[in-house]
């Protein structure tokens, strides 16, 4: 299976780590990312998470870079809107790494999520957090 998830960038011989694929981490949450673009950089998909009201499928949208040694740093991120919950007044961002940890491929990231609050309340509009996300299909 691991030998599936590697692929030979050209001439290079080093093995990238695919990002695309479906992702879970430890609260229930899951993402599908693939990535696009003309340099093929742009990371789309969908999130859905396994925390609070926010039901339904969500559009993720960001970039990565890939490293020397097949790593990847990526950052995307999610508005909560969608037509199943309408809009949450609020957007998680994630920044962080694609690693090969314990012999899998594992993304880990800090996320800010940010949401509506009247301006004298801004202190308390973000909250910030790290999380590990691993193939949803690997024990």
């Amino acid at each position: 299976m691991l030998v599936a998830l590697l692929m030979m960038v050209a001439g290079s011989g080093v093995k990238t780590i695919s990002l695309e694929g479906t992702w879970c981490n430890g609260k229930g949450s899951q993402m599908v990312l693939k990535t696009a673009g003309v340099d093929g950089n742009d990371v789309t998909g969908v999130y859905r998470t396994g925390v609070g009201n926010a039901g339904g499928w969500y559009e993720i949208r960001g970039r990565r870079t890939v490293n020397d040694d097949g790593s990847q740093v990526l950052a995307f991120a999610v508005a909560w809107a969608n037509k199943e919950k309408g809009n949450s007044h609020s957007a998680t961002a994630w920044s962080g790494q694609l690693q090969m940890i314990s012999g899998r491929p594992t993304i880990t990231a800090l996320w800010l999520l940010t949401r509506q609050t009247e301006s004298g309340e801004n202190w308390q509009s973000t909250r910030i957090d790290k999380v590990t996300f691993t193939r949803c299909d690997e024990p």
